[in-house]
């Protein structure tokens, strides 16, 4: 996986990198959260996570996600954080005003989260169901792509060795 040693110069790097991955879930995200590349067992794992969809509206505003087991609202402070230091970095624009004002209006776990001002984090492990084979842990690492755009490439490793089988097991076939 990336770390301080291996950098991601551009978002071209970063869905190649995505792409090449087939063990691990991975996508890459824009700084205003939306979607830009994910590997296939991203989208198993995590129905939700699409190219072109915007991470925060599918965490506040779709159904809670059944692929999470526990920690949902966990998950919520971990998008909310993202936004946020995001938009603090990067400054606002016509999307982030978007963004933020649609779900100020529609969601009042956002509304409860933003006022918490929680710091962002760039790992954290989440519980997920893994269809019918079981529960798996897995943890992310979010790493900034250095073009200063704002991308990001996420990627999720097995917290456990039974967490790792079950990935396997929920991985789809290659092309």
């Amino acid at each position: 996986m990336p770390n301080q040693r291996q950098e991601i110069r551009d978002r071209a790097e970063g869905t190649a990198f995505i792409e090449s991955l087939t063990g691990v879930p991975a996508f890459g995200l824009d700084k205003h959260l939306t979607i830009f590349a994910a590997n296939r067992l991203a989208t198993a794992v995590m129905p939700t996570v699409a190219v072109g969809a915007n991470l925060a509206r599918s965490v506040f505003l779709g159904d809670e996600p059944r692929h999470f087991d526990a920690g949902w609202g966990l998950a919520c402070e971990h998008v909310s954080a993202a936004l946020r230091a995001s938009l603090d970095r990067h400054g606002e624009d016509d999307e982030f005003i978007l963004i933020v004002g649609e779900l100020a209006a529609l969601s009042p776990e956002f509304n409860s989260v933003w006022a918490r001002n929680a710091p962002p984090t760039a790992t954290g492990t989440f519980r997920f169901l893994a269809h019918d084979a079981g529960r798996m842990a897995l943890t992310y690492e979010r790493t900034s792509v250095s073009d200063g755009s704002g991308d990001a490439v996420v990627t999720w490793q097995p917290a456990d060795e039974m967490s790792a089988e079950l990935l396997r097991q929920v991985s789809p076939p290659e092309a």
